[in-house]
């Protein structure tokens, strides 16, 4: 299946609207006055810590609407060298948006589970099908079309269950 029919939404930040009208409208502010934080590939790197956490005050996080985040929605990077980085909105107790150069995933329950999604693009599998997307020389990225065509070979729910229900247990043991 494409991807695009295993999700209710595929987007990016740059979905909220012209970079002119993102200039003016997103206003980056102090942690002090902030109202929400964006989430980038940084923050997933240095595991959420607050150290250079950039936010933005309510009424951009209003104008960046498309793109707000709730708790284990699927995060991708798409441009530069950690391009395929597959991670999960962690749960800040303040609300979020994704930053510019990733793809926001929330798959469509229908036909998918969330975390079965995330583990199939964490996998080698999932890996491999993200780096096929890949175009430019200079700086390599995929953007939102090229990942909603992204098709899939998924399991049946039970067996996405299963699975899920298999790792969650693996890595719990590993703790």
């Amino acid at each position: 299946m494409k991807l695009e029919k295993l999700s209710s939404t595929i987007t990016d930040y740059v979905a909220n609207g012209s970079f002119a009208s993102l200039k003016e409208n997103v206003k980056y502010v102090s942690k002090e006055e902030r109202f929400a934080r964006i989430i980038r590939l940084t923050d997933y790197n240095n595991n959420f810590s607050e150290n250079n956490a950039i936010y933005v005050n309510e009424s951009s996080y209003k104008f960046l609407s498309k793109s707000k985040l709730e708790f284990g929605d699927i995060i991708i990077s798409n441009v530069g060298a950690y391009l395929g980085t597959v991670f999960q909105c962690p749960n800040l107790d303040i609300p979020m948006t994704l930053g510019p150069n990733a793809l926001l995933i929330k798959p469509n329950k229908e036909y998918i589970s969330n975390k079965y999604l995330y583990y199939l693009l964490c996998s080698k599998y999932g890996h491999r099908k993200l780096i096929s997307l890949i175009s430019g020389s200079a700086m390599p990225k995929f953007n939102k079309t090229d990942l909603k065509s992204l098709e899939l070979n998924i399991h049946s729910k039970n067996i996405q269950q299963h699975i899920v229900n298999t790792i969650s247990f693996l890595l719990l043991k590993s703790l």
